[in-house]
């Protein structure tokens, strides 16, 4: 078989991108005067030692993130438990301890003498029910439901035990449990993750948009709701939060046929319920520090109370599945990143909608897609596995009993150096989650995981960060985190019938930048890699993922301050901010469905928002297939469901454009990872973000997406989009087309370089074949520009290549602002981003001599990288695949090198990084 290489071309070129200056030793925003190079190439020099890590920086500034480990992400294990689960043989005969009654805590003694032994050897001081107070009527209920679903792995939740140790190591003491043969299975009782990225502060030159536009535009952001149903919030209507538009979740339609059909709000008549991690604190706790309170406690009952959201009732659960509506908790996550982002993106309500005093304004001014809907939050006491499952079970039982339950959380072992796994990897967890959905016909949505988030060092593999999660027809196949958390093995677990729930970029151009021209270069969407997108996390995918929805640059709300009210904005992200899209999602379908006289079940709205959903492609240097499910397309999920009720009381309309989104990328940081979509939607700001001597001019590099959200389309077959300037025409299957600014002025004419402002008048067309179905038409006005901009463009390189083969790469630094001795670095297998990767090291440079040009990186490049990659095995040692990577980037930062290996590749390969650096794997 002939070898080939897959060359990561990742758009990492940074401020002086790519550009390396004063000596190798410095790397930082660029600074000094123009090159005045004019050769049209470079020649490559020979490789050089690995240059010096340190903290990464760009024309843009440093990497700014709150983001740090979790409490729960850092503990290898949590208290000094142990989940066994028994055989059917096996009964625990043990003394009551008298001691907290409820739990029905017993001396550990079961009737099986090898059980008994094997207790005394751990050092076990007692055992007690996972479930305590569940009847052994219910417990055959919740067995017999998630047999339906698993079959013999389903575990009865009567026979599981929590045993406290006296101490050591739980690990070792669950292998000990484990061996005895009246014990079915036993792991130490761990931690679970949020699955969120952590957050990047909001910067203050998004509010720079606010003022420049018409009087349609000012219209627009109001703060009314149209007559059409769509919402006037400011975050909507400067596509803010861009992942609420068209080429996004497609949400505002929804609206649109919702107060057309019931004159109802998404959601309403639904409850969610959030079961999540976090602080739940009051003006009366004691010692909080700088932290402040988290909650309020009102007429006996504890609320998150936060701007733009109803008032959001809180409960903890404790061991016995007791949910306390005043409990609080501690050490969790003071600034509720998890619960707060969950929230952001379904619950917001229209903002005439919003309670007085707690109104949005600008940035804050955010829109839920499921405003309707009544909202719960369950918290645990602590977030172990055995009180995750307890205060799972506790949410789906409370009553009256909610109709969709979300939970966006995982297991952590990222903080390990080994990506995240599914919730379900457990074998208690998915018992549980399946008794859930079959038994009370719950919708669950649940985070398929964040693959290695950016906190981890260990390098980014050529699947893109994330571990396969397969679904299998066979227990005997299944895998369980007790096995697989320190290692690459794919998991591979029963279908429960929740929703897991995938990552999509929201608006990417790394994987195919725009600079590179092909077809693709269009395309914003793909599934979420640590090569794409925020590049600081990687959704979970395989087969097991069902349906997929934006992930990074989500803005939400996270607590900081001394007031319950206090919240800041934010940039968050992760399969975290994927769960609840998802689960509000699922709240519509089932409105919608409830108002038709539909009753459909949990795996009916699962296939529903499958079906609905609009593919999502694979960034071509990744090494294989990543299925992370349809992404989420709400319009057409409520579409779909009221053409089916068609003929009774509904009717499902003729096509209409009820609006017109535009969102403007614009770099902030990160080197193209960190970004801002806010714009006015009359007015393009080619020389900002930021104003006067700020101005980055990043905005007249930063595609502009125009979204249609369109109602009245039963049916998407033979439906196309297009885009007229003109006598120019731009087409797309999706109602979202994106296109650079001088594309677009282009098309118009009109020069790219100008010192006052240019219109471009331009037509939106909903088309079947050649018939028109809908047609809108709007004015852009796209300010000065003197040519420059701040942050270089990705380089552009092949996605693949033959091994042993040079690799060419084509830059572009014509525009940039302050070059200086520019160079293409060739860094070290598996980190390519100096901004915002740990560490990064280069192993090869080359001088550009030109603006513009094409590079030859010699294949011996790659090599000299690979010989720096260390191996990693799972439970055998095995050779890991040799790895490099070339990077078109500057500033450094370095990490160790952990290779991820596929067990069924035995060719060498190379790949392209996405990020501008060159990425080489082989």
């Amino acid at each position: 078989m002939k070898r080939r290489r897959r060359a990561f071309a990742r758009g990492l070129a940074i401020a002086s991108a790519a550009v390396l200056l004063a000596a190798p030793e410095q790397y930082a925003s660029a600074t000094g005067a123009k090159t005045s190079a004019v050769d049209s190439g470079a020649k490559s020099t020979a490789s050089v030692g690995a240059l010096p890590g340190i903290p990464g920086s760009s024309a843009l500034g440093p990497w700014r993130s709150f983001q740090q480990p979790m409490p729960a992400q850092s503990a290898k294990n949590g208290p000094h438990q142990v989940l066994v689960v028994l055989g059917s043989a096996t009964h625990v005969t043990g003394k009551s301890l008298g001691k907290h009654r409820s739990l029905q805590i017993r001396t550990p003694l079961t009737s099986d003498t090898a059980v008994n032994s094997a207790l005394h050897r751990t050092h076990a001081v007692s055992m007690r029910p996972l479930v305590p107070g569940l009847t052994a009527a219910q417990a055959r209920q919740l067995h017999s439901a998630a047999q339906a679903k698993l079959g013999s792995a389903a575990i009865d939740l009567s026979k599981v035990q929590v045993v406290q140790l006296a101490g050591g190591d739980a690990s070792a003491a669950a292998h000990t449990l484990a061996a005895a043969p009246g014990v079915v299975y036993a792991e130490p009782d761990r931690t679970v993750s949020p699955m969120n990225t952590g957050a990047v502060p909001l910067p203050s030159s998004v509010g720079a948009t606010a003022g420049k536009a018409d009087s349609s535009a000012r219209e627009q952001d109001s703060g009314a709701t149209g007559t059409d149903g769509v919402p006037g919030n400011a975050a909507l209507g400067t596509s803010l939060q861009s992942f609420l538009n068209a080429g996004g979740v497609d949400a505002t339609g929804a609206y649109s046929l919702l107060k057309q059909q019931f004159q109802q709000l998404p959601g309403a008549g639904e409850t969610i319920t959030n079961v999540s991690v976090g602080d739940l604190t009051d003006a009366s706790t004691p010692n909080l520090g700088p932290a402040g309170p988290t909650t309020v406690v009102q007429n006996g009952r504890r609320y998150l109370d936060i701007p733009t959201m109803p008032l959001i009732p809180t409960y903890t659960a404790d061991a016995t599945g007791t949910l306390d509506p005043t409990g609080s908790t501690r050490g969790q996550d003071s600034a509720l990143g998890e619960v707060l982002l969950d929230f952001s993106v379904m619950a917001p309500l229209p903002h005439d909608l919003q309670r007085p005093g707690m109104q949005g304004s600008g940035n804050s001014d955010l829109l839920g897609i499921a405003p309707g809907a009544d909202y719960r939050l369950v918290v645990p006491q602590q977030p172990t596995f055995s009180q995750i499952a307890v205060a799972l079970l506790a949410a789906a039982r409370q009553q009256p009993r909610p109709d969709v339950i979300t939970a966006s959380l995982g297991y952590g072992t990222d903080a390990f150096g080994f990506a995240g796994r599914y919730l379900e990897d457990d074998p208690v967890q998915q018992s549980v989650i399946a008794s859930i959905v079959q038994q009370y016909g719950i919708t669950m949505v649940v985070s398929s995981n964040d693959g290695t988030r950016l906190f981890t060092n260990a390098a980014v593999g050529p699947d893109g960060g994330s571990t396969a999660t397969a679904v299998t027809g066979k227990a005997a196949d299944t895998t369980r985190i007790d096995d697989d958390q320190l290692s690459t093995t794919p998991s591979k677990v029963l279908d429960s019938g929740a929703i897991a729930a995938g990552g999509t970029t929201t608006d990417d151009t790394l994987a195919v930048p725009p600079q590179n021209g092909a077809a693709a270069s269009g395309n914003g969407t793909w599934a979420t890699t640590r090569l794409n997108g925020s590049g600081i996390f990687s959704s979970g995918f395989g087969t097991r993922i069902d349906v997929s929805a934006p992930s990074d640059g989500i803005p939400a709300f996270e607590h900081r301050g001394q007031t319950a009210q206090s919240v800041t904005e934010v940039l968050s992200g992760g399969t975290s901010a994927s769960a609840p899209e998802i689960a509000a999602a699922a709240a519509v379908v089932l409105q919608a469905s409830r108002l038709t006289g539909q009753h459909p079940s949990p795996q009916d709205v699962r296939s529903l928002l499958e079906r609905t959903g609009r593919a999502v492609p694979t960034a071509p240097q990744i090494d294989q297939p990543l299925h992370v499910g349809p992404q989420l397309d709400v319009t057409a999920a409520v579409q779909a469901v009221l053409a089916k009720a068609h003929g009774s009381h509904v009717t499902t309309g003729t096509p209409r454009i009820v609006r017109l989104s535009v969102a403007h990328r614009q770099t902030i940081g990160g080197l193209g990872g960190s970004y801002l979509e806010a714009t006015d939607p009359g007015y393009t700001d080619l020389a900002g973000p930021g104003t006067g001597a700020s101005a980055t001019g990043e905005g007249l590099v930063g595609p502009v997406t125009i979204g249609a959200d369109v109602t009245g389309l039963s049916d998407r077959d033979g439906v196309s989009y297009a885009l007229r300037i003109k006598n120019h025409e731009f087409t797309s299957a999706v109602p979202a087309i994106r296109l650079t600014p001088t594309q677009m002025l282009a098309a118009a004419g009109l020069p790219v370089v100008s010192a006052t402002d240019r219109q471009v008048p331009l037509t939106f067309e909903v088309r079947h074949g050649n018939e028109v179905l809908a047609s809108t038409t709007h004015q852009l006005t796209f300010g000065p520009t003197d040519g420059g901009y701040a942050e270089a463009l990705a380089p552009v390189v092949q996605p693949v290549v033959e091994a042993g083969h040079s690799v060419q790469v084509r830059y572009d630094l014509t525009g940039v602002r302050n070059v200086s001795s520019p160079q293409l670095v060739v860094s070290q297998v598996g980190h390519w981003n100096p901004a915002s990767a740990p560490i990064f090291s280069a192993v090869h440079t080359a001088p550009l001599t030109g603006l513009r040009g094409t590079v030859t990186v010699p294949a011996d490049a790659f090599s000299a990288a690979a010989a720096s990659t260390a191996s990693v095995s799972s439970k055998t040692p095995r050779a890991a695949p040799s790895a490099a990577r070339c990077t078109a980037s500057s500033p450094p930062s370095a990490s160790t090198a952990v290779t991820r290996r596929n067990a069924r590749r035995r060719r060498p390969w190379l790949r392209r990084d996405p990020r501008s650096s060159v990425t080489c794997w082989r």
